[in-house]
């Protein structure tokens, strides 16, 4: 009995140990809110995600993954579905790939996982990163980090521990890394240029993408004619490289007239022979010119050679729309604004013209949003051309909650041009409730309520109670995309040489509207913002500050000042200035991760960022409401006398 029991023992010890040895289940990795089902991915692995659900919502976010190859980045749409508590997914990564970074966006914001983002590198079997994985994940913080509201302040460490150790890399992507450097650190920047001037003009024999490089590090370096020089010298040696391109399309935007534009496209199609996006660019804006000079046998001409369809649907549309706001030809503004439309139908239905940069559904999302605008304009030349019926058809087919206020306007004028005053009248009131109405909507639910009711009676009362719920409605999301993040420090001139700081304004709610002379949405909202200094120019608690920046040109002080004095604007402008003289890094824009303009940061009296404001939706009288509504909000509580 007692060898019995022993023996029973040691069989009790044997399969313990076999069971410990048994590989543990992989529980996976947790970052945030995601759930990653492996906990060390690998090239080729398909990997489940979860990630968590917001409250009650039961509208999954738009999710994608960036694939990481080097400095280049691949986007995907990743799928989600409902599952309890989590939203779940599923991504089968690529051999190829070095590291993948993960988005999740709900409405217009981006969740940054407190701006650490969610990228993660791929490792080999040893479970090690794999090559150039932190590399890859380098390029990506420092180019598109802002864009997520992500960061890294070790990002330009990770590509240059890899660039040190593979020569190979290093010839692949010295340019960007030489562009992220000098923008980073200017004295490092200059010695890496440097090195790399040396390097090519010790090279026996140079390459067109050779020629192409070195040009751009004497820029870097602030030899503009070595630049031209060894430009020209590379045109010369490959007459139908990038470079050679590049100067042709330079050469054409600068000169004027049709006759010395057609010299150019006629050499460039004798030198370098290819429809490619140079002769496309070219083609475009010959084919606006002779629209233009009303030959519109010539424009269909040269319009007609524009392989891609997105762009001659483009082209199109910005013809027509010329012809239309100016009251001229327009049926030929009607027959090509129908064919841009039908066009972009055709590119959705075959979509062979999808970029990389785009996934699927962003580039439907595009599509879709274009083909709107496109049909915008070719109902406005029906209506015009006195055809009301076809030009409601056509917008009742392009109308959303999401299209601009001007078309939002047309589309009820067209409603009431058609007598159809109960659905104007219906969505007129829609509109403004969703705060997204204007002052001419409020005179179309006003005619359509007077139509429908037989009197104005009470009609005050009404439009009350619907600016009530508007500003209800338009509260709530307000404080929804409310941030509470510090607000970094600034120290920029205004257009009189006076230091203005953010330290100097403490207390004060402070607008930051971030813009540029070249830059159209930015002046469009003007207006908007132009009321909105006039409405708050006697409250000494409000700064608004009109931050220029993105912008380098001659005598930039003196044009600003030109275009702020013509158009009468009141603003107080401050300039942005680059990090340095070799960097094109604009120092307030990118602390405060300004990825485009406009963009209007709003900092509270504590100091602190509370919101942040992207694009303009073509609402002056929106943009004025929600600027009042910001400013109310942040007001800080008067205590009572004692």
């Amino acid at each position: 009995m007692k060898k019995l029991t022993y023996l029973a023992l040691a069989g009790l010890l044997t399969a313990a140990v076999s069971c410990n040895d048994q590989p543990e289940e992989d529980q996976g990795r947790e970052i945030g809110k995601l759930h990653l089902s492996k906990s060390h991915l690998k090239p080729g692995d398909q990997v489940e995600i979860a990630y968590q659900r917001d409250g009650d919502s039961t509208e999954a976010p738009k999710a994608y993954a960036y694939y990481l190859v080097g400095s280049n980045y691949y986007p995907v749409d990743i799928e989600l579905k409902d599952s309890s508590a989590k939203w779940m997914g599923k991504l089968q990564i690529p051999d190829s790939v070095q590291a993948v970074s993960f988005h999740f966006k709900r409405g217009e914001k981006w969740e940054s996982n407190d701006k650490k983002g969610y990228v993660v590198a791929l490792e080999d079997e040893e479970n090690q990163p794999v090559a150039g994985a932190h590399a890859s994940m380098g390029f990506f913080y420092a180019f598109q980090g802002e864009r997520y509201n992500i960061k890294n302040d070790s990002a330009v460490a990770m590509i240059s521990k890899q660039m040190e150790s593979d020569e190979d890399f290093l010839n692949q992507n010295d340019a960007r890394y030489g562009y992220l450097l000098n923008n980073e650190d200017s004295e490092k920047g200059q010695k890496f240029t440097e090195s790399r001037i040396a390097y090519y003009e010790s090279k026996d024999s140079l390459q067109a993408e050779d020629y192409s490089k070195l040009a751009t590090f004497y820029r870097m370096h602030n030899e503009r004619s070595k630049s031209d020089s060894i430009t020209q010298l590379g045109i010369k040696n490959f007459p139908k490289s990038d470079l050679a391109k590049s100067d042709y399309q330079d050469k054409f935007y600068k000169t004027k007239g049709i006759a010395n534009r057609e010299k150019i496209l006629a050499e460039f199609n004798e030198k370098v022979g290819e429809k490619d996006r140079t002769y496309e660019f070219m083609t475009y804006y010959l084919a606006r010119d002779y629209a233009a000079d009303k030959n519109y046998e010539k424009f269909y001409s040269y319009a007609d050679s524009i392989e891609n369809r997105q762009l001659r649907a483009s082209l199109y549309n910005a013809v027509a729309w010329d012809l239309v706001t100016q009251d001229k030809d327009l049926e030929q503004a009607a027959e090509i604004s129908e064919k841009s439309v039908a066009l972009l139908k055709k590119v959705k239905d075959d979509p062979k013209e999808k970029s990389e940069s785009y996934t699927k559904s962003q580039f439907e999302d595009d599509l879709d949003y274009n083909t709107r605008m496109f049909q915008d304009t070719h109902a406005f030349a029906e209506f015009k051309l006195g055809n009301k019926e076809k030009a409601l058809e056509i917008m009742e087919e392009a109308y959303t909650d999401q299209i601009s206020g001007e078309m939002t306007e047309r589309y009820i004028q067209f409603l009431i041009a058609n007598e159809n005053y109960e659905k104007a009248q219906e969505k007129a009131e829609e509109i403004l409730a969703q705060n997204r109405g204007t002052e001419k909507i409020k005179e179309y639910l006003k005619k359509s309520y007077i139509q429908n009711k037989g009197s104005e009676a009470d009609f005050d009362t009404y439009l009350a109670g619907i600016e009530d719920r508007a500003n209800e409605n338009a509260k709530e999301e307000l404080v929804d995309q409310m941030l509470d993040e510090e607000a970094p420090a600034f120290t920029m001139k205004d257009l009189e040489g006076n230091e203005i700081t953010l330290a100097d304004l403490k207390g004060k709610t402070v607008i930051l509207d971030f813009w540029a002379t070249w830059c159209g949405p930015c002046k469009r909202s003007f207006p908007g913002m132009k009321m909105a200094v006039e409405q708050y120019g006697n409250d000494e608690n409000v700064e608004f500050l009109f931050v220029d920046t993105f912008e380098d040109m001659p005598d930039r002080k003196d044009k600003l000042s030109d275009f702020i004095t013509e158009n009468d604007y009141p603003f107080h402008v401050v300039i942005d200035q680059k990090t340095s003289e070799t960097s094109n890094k604009y120092k307030t824009a990118s602390d405060y991760a300004i990825t485009g303009i406009p963009t209007k940061v709003i900092i509270g009296p504590d100091g602190k960022m509370k919101f942040k404001l992207v694009g303009y939706n073509g609402n002056n009288d929106q943009l004025l409401q929600e600027i009042g509504m910001m400013i109310e909000l942040l007001e800080e509580p008067v205590s009572p006398q004692a």
